[in-house]
């Protein structure tokens, strides 16, 4: 396999054994740690492994949905800033295409998740609504920018 170096158009050779080596480890951990894992005060919960994690009963804990809208944010704010300045101008309707709809879908996914958040259904929330009534979390979150 090979990775191309966008930059200066270098070819350079990738392990043939990184894939298959983190596939493996993700494996192991699926199967090897248990549910409670951080929480070990729990003690009369069962011991559930990776394999019934995937079950479809754990899957409707998860905020696809969130997730989704979480990526595609990220993924066209990434590209948007990327492009900008170096292979478009600022102004180019591609930039602004990009950034425009990164906020759009951002906007989406905070209000989602606190739909989801107010909801108390089944979902596990990617970003609980409750960090940001938390004066603390959002202090330290914005004051932290400010210091680096």
């Amino acid at each position: 396999m090979y990775c191309v170096d966008l930059n200066h158009g270098i070819y350079s050779k990738m392990s043939p054994y990184s894939v298959p080596s983190g596939f493996l480890a993700l494996v192991v951990l699926m199967i090897c740690i248990p549910n409670n894992f951080p929480d070990h005060s729990h003690e009369s919960m069962e011991r559930k492994t990776g394999l019934k994690l995937l079950s479809t009963k754990s899957l409707e804990r998860v905020d696809f949905l969130g997730a989704t809208l979480l990526l595609g944010t990220i993924i066209l704010l990434v590209t948007g800033f990327e492009e900008a300045g170096t292979n478009r101008p600022w102004r180019s309707s591609v930039v602004i295409s990009l950034l425009t709809i990164s906020g759009l879908l951002g906007i989406a996914f905070f209000l989602w998740e606190r739909k989801e958040t107010k909801a108390d259904g089944i979902r596990e929330p990617i970003f609980p609504w409750n960090l940001v009534l938390s004066r603390i979390w959002m202090g330290t979150v914005l004051y932290v920018p400010n210091v680096i």
